[in-house]
């Protein structure tokens, strides 16, 4: 179950990425930001069930290590498109850390803002170039 799910996911991301690989940097990365914090606003059957293996995983080793291994794909491919090839490791990591609690904490806490959605969309494409820039 927990791999369907991932592959799913995986998938999605794969062809939002595909899809956007024309338009510039900033477009791209709006885009795919914005589509990832959507699943906080649109609960869908897939998202509802997500928080199912969340909770399951911590319980249940195999099923956190299933999870682990999806969020470091995950990760990989979501910071891929989100940065320009030239960026350093040490600013891949930063993003990383930055770009995946948040996304998955806002899908939690996203309906208590749902009044401020682009407020959350601004502030992360805002964070990510200033990381971007530092490194």
């Amino acid at each position: 179950m927990v791999g369907h799910y991932t592959t799913h996911c995986e998938v999605a991301l794969r062809d939002q990425t595909e899809a956007t690989a024309d338009l510039d940097l900033h477009e791209r990365r709006r885009f795919l930001l914005a589509s990832a914090l959507s699943h906080g606003h649109e609960i869908t059957e897939m998202c509802a069930l997500f928080r199912e293996i969340w909770a399951v995983s911590a319980r249940n080793a195999t099923v956190a290590d299933a999870l682990n291994a999806y969020y470091q794909g995950y990760a990989t491919m979501l910071v891929d498109a989100l940065l320009p090839k030239e960026a350093t490791a040490e600013v891949r990591q930063r993003i990383t850390l930055l770009i995946v609690p948040y996304v998955e904490g806002y899908s939690v806490v996203a309906p208590a803002f749902a009044d401020r959605p682009d407020d959350a969309l601004n502030l992360l494409t805002d964070l990510v170039r200033a990381v971007e820039n530092s490194g």
